[in-house]
């Protein structure tokens, strides 16, 4: 604007005056504005109503592209019965356990999801893992409510009773139904979510027991200061003084109960003291005179061989292939074909029949036996409620056990 030449050389202090009353003109008052030259519409290729720059060119509505947002995919009853059980099933996986990272966790559980997941939709780590924390904070809510709805139960008062004052309190708490009775269910009995009974019934409360008889629990018991208005109503013991008087009155009593120990401790070991040396005199003199007894414990071999021959091996196991590979650390035809090849290899694998005429433990019983103590690195005697069969007998299948796979497929599979 500083090389601006006036169009009218003439009359240069005035500048003219456009026809066109669309060009804005500065104030001649202003020195420091300079007057815009007319246009017209040769020059510049536009109208000369619609000024240069305008906001008033190009005013067509441009088309917006819209596009749909995509609805989230709500879990149905069947997908949340199953994400429960993958979760119960993984976190109380008894080799891996909880020691693990989250990240490691939520993988098995949708690995488990979508490996038993059958015709419904495959969902991943983060979807399950969403779905689960709404899942757990609704039921643990619902916990809540239940357990007062259980507190208040009236006598005649049934289950149907229960849930349903259960549900009115939750509705009243939340704002909301609870539509998650059947993932409660399915938690209630686990010991995250389970309300122990001990506490149901019990109050912390502390009761003051005035000297006149009356409860603070019991506001309808008379007391005699209402009798006899006459005598001041005596000051009930402090809470302070109450226990200094109850640990007074336990300090004799205690006293007593160590001194009686003392001297049970004292005869016992006086006793013991005699049986060794009753025992080393026996010794060096060959003779002894107590009657020495070999005590048998029936253990019922033959039912331990079946309650685990129906559990794992039958035609129609009562646990899965899964739960099998879980407790064993192999396959099922794995183990049959180590027991099978221990059974050729070696006469102690193979069941025989003892003096007595009865049958001795099964193939299948020690080689459990063995399996769980390398498994789990367990005592000798902890299958022994289970295999039936005793903590001597459980290590020399052991040792006996090792020795037969090294020599039976050591060669095949030393790589």
């Amino acid at each position: 604007m500083q090389n601006y030449q006036n169009p009218n050389p003439q009359n240069s202090q005035i500048p003219p005056v456009p026809t066109n009353p669309a060009i804005f003109l500065p104030s001649p008052n202003n020195p420091n504005m300079y007057p815009i030259p007319q246009m017209n519409s040769n020059s510049m290729g536009f109208s000369t109503q619609v000024p240069p720059f305008s906001t008033q060119v190009g005013t067509e509505k441009e088309e917006r592209v819209v596009v749909k947002k995509r609805s989230r995919e709500q879990f149905t009853r069947e997908e949340d019965i199953l994400l429960i059980q993958s979760w119960l099933n993984v976190s109380k996986d008894p080799i891996v356990g909880v020691d693990q990272k989250a990240e490691s966790f939520w993988l098995r559980i949708a690995a488990s999801y979508n490996q038993y997941r059958g015709q419904l939709r495959e969902k991943l780590r983060g979807q399950l893992k969403c779905r689960w924390h709404r899942i757990n904070g609704m039921v643990q809510k619902f916990v809540g409510c239940y357990k007062i709805a259980l507190k208040g139960k009236k006598s005649g008062t049934s289950e149907t009773n229960v849930m349903a004052n259960a549900h009115a309190i939750f509705a009243q708490d939340q704002g909301t139904t609870f539509n998650l009775e059947y993932a409660w269910r399915l938690l209630k009995d686990e010991a995250k979510w389970r309300i122990v009974e001990e506490s149901i019934g019990s109050s912390a409360k502390i009761t003051k027991t005035y000297a006149s008889g009356a409860s603070s629990e019991n506001p309808d018991t008379t007391s005699s200061y209402e009798f006899n208005s006459s005598s001041p109503m005596e000051r009930p013991m402090g809470q302070k003084a109450a226990k200094r008087k109850g640990k007074a009155s336990e300090i004799p009593n205690a006293t007593q109960d160590a001194k009686n120990k003392r001297a049970i401790t004292m005869d016992r070991l006086a006793q013991a003291k005699e049986d060794e040396l009753e025992l080393r005199n026996e010794r060096r003199s060959g003779s002894s005179s107590r009657p020495k007894r070999r005590t048998t414990v029936d253990r019922g071999r033959e039912e331990g061989h079946n309650r685990l021959f129906n559990d794992y091996f039958s035609e129609n196991p009562v646990y899965t292939d899964v739960q099998f590979r879980r407790r064993f650390g192999m396959h099922r035809h794995v183990f049959l074909r180590i027991v099978d090849a221990l059974g050729n290899h070696d006469e102690y694998f193979q069941m025989r029949v003892d003096a007595t005429g009865k049958m001795g433990l099964s193939p299948l019983q020690k080689c459990t036996s063995a399996i769980r103590m390398l498994a789990y690195g367990s005592l000798a005697d902890l299958v022994d409620e289970y295999v039936r069969i005793d903590e001597i007998t459980s290590i020399e299948c052991l040792e006996r056990f090792v020795k037969g796979v090294n020599v039976i497929f050591g060669a095949e599979f030393k790589q």
